[in-house]
């Protein structure tokens, strides 16, 4: 039996971002096991048979003490399981397994799920991720971007080049079964939904701002906001500014629930002001049940906006507010178009067996080359 590991930054993000490949993984006889963050995601691969290890990362900052142990364990894994194969996510997963996978000569695969961050942060900061990346992608036998826009940027600054084998995937793809297809209904009250977690880089604040001035200029407008803070000084003060909008009920704030869909089912449009993605989990997933999309004109969000939305200027407040406006000045047949549109795009595009066969494509070859 062929085995593979997937490093990750979480088990809830490869629980929510990954199970659909694992479970076909399991189906085609391959062991998994799995390495992230420890949360309370954990349980829910032992009671699929899926083994796992926990090692702790701080993948949105580097911390040498935190890195280094990451480097031991990492190494300690690798040598005692001789995994055929790793798949890795996520900016340190990557990294670090793919250091320690070249000295034992293990295939990896990567996956670029966005620039994060650290690419959005200093110039030095990005100059050192960018050293640890090129460095780390020397011996890597396959490296997925989730966006052209993404891979021209490895590409310019020789973090990677030609000589690395590369290719596009569509994101991590939604269950089209688990986010099935429902019309909105022609009512006077309209809800607009944003699912995310509290950082900046989200566009969180900017959500939230343009909720205070559309409620104050419109009535039967609802604005909600689903998601739970970091553990980093600027999360913990976006959230506070979120639980005084909710108090002054400018909107509604809830800490993340694991089915998002009741949330998706209620809303009129789903809005991301992301400052950039890879390519957008809740969008897609948004789409397949037939919501239009207001969100930014950066990649991981722009490529999918075709008649389903409108997109809008990054860090631009009344821009934002202006699209809302249209939006709610839409006659109800063209919200309804926008609807279909979206979940024919995602029908099209983003369905997880294209994303899954995509994978198996590269596994198999991989491993058996």
């Amino acid at each position: 039996m062929k085995k593979i590991i997937i490093f990750s930054k979480s088990f809830w993000n490869t629980y929510n971002f990954r199970i659909d490949l694992i479970l076909t993984l399991v189906e085609k006889k391959y062991k998994i096991i799995v390495v992230a963050n420890n949360d309370n995601y954990r349980p829910k691969f032992k009671n699929l048979n899926i083994n796992t290890y926990s090692i702790s990362v701080k993948n949105r900052k580097f911390s040498p003490l935190n890195d280094i142990w990451y480097l031991f364990k990492t190494y300690n894994i690798l040598k005692k399981e001789k995994p055929d194969i790793v798949l890795n996510f996520n900016l340190k997963p990557i990294i670090y397994s793919n250091i320690i996978c070249r000295i034992f000569k293990i295939k990896t695969i990567s996956n670029i799920t966005g620039l994060g961050s650290a690419f959005l942060g200093s110039s030095l900061l990005k100059f050192i991720v960018s050293k640890l990346y090129r460095y780390s992608f020397k011996k890597n036998n396959h490296i997925f971007f989730q966006n052209r826009e993404d891979q021209n940027y490895f590409l310019t600054r020789g973090i990677i080049d030609h000589k690395n084998e590369i290719s596009i995937i569509p994101g991590s793809g939604v269950n089209t079964k688990k986010f099935p297809y429902s019309e909105i209904e022609n009512k006077e009250n309209i809800i607009f939904f944003m699912a995310s977690r509290l950082i900046k880089d989200k566009g969180v604040l900017e959500f939230i701002e343009a909720a205070k001035i559309i409620t104050s200029k419109y009535k039967n407008i609802e604005f909600i906001l689903l998601g739970d803070k970091e553990n980093s000084y600027e999360s913990s003060k976006i959230y506070e500014i979120v639980k005084s909008y909710h108090t002054k009920k400018i909107l509604s704030y809830y800490n993340f629930k694991e089915n998002i869909y009741d949330y998706l089912y209620k809303s009129d449009c789903v809005i991301l002001p992301s400052y950039r993605e890879g390519l957008s989990k809740i969008l897609i997933e948004s789409m397949s049940i037939g919501r239009p999309v207001i969100t930014t004109n950066v990649p991981g969000c722009k490529e999918l906006v075709r008649e389903n939305g409108f997109l809008v200027s990054p860090r631009n407040i009344n821009d934002l507010v202006n699209k809302i406006e249209q939006f709610i000045k839409l006659d109800f047949s063209i919200r309804r178009k926008m609807c279909i549109n979206s979940r024919r795009i995602v029908d099209k595009n983003y369905k997880i067996e294209i994303i899954i066969q995509k994978y198996l494509n590269i596994i198999e070859k991989k491993i058996y080359e």
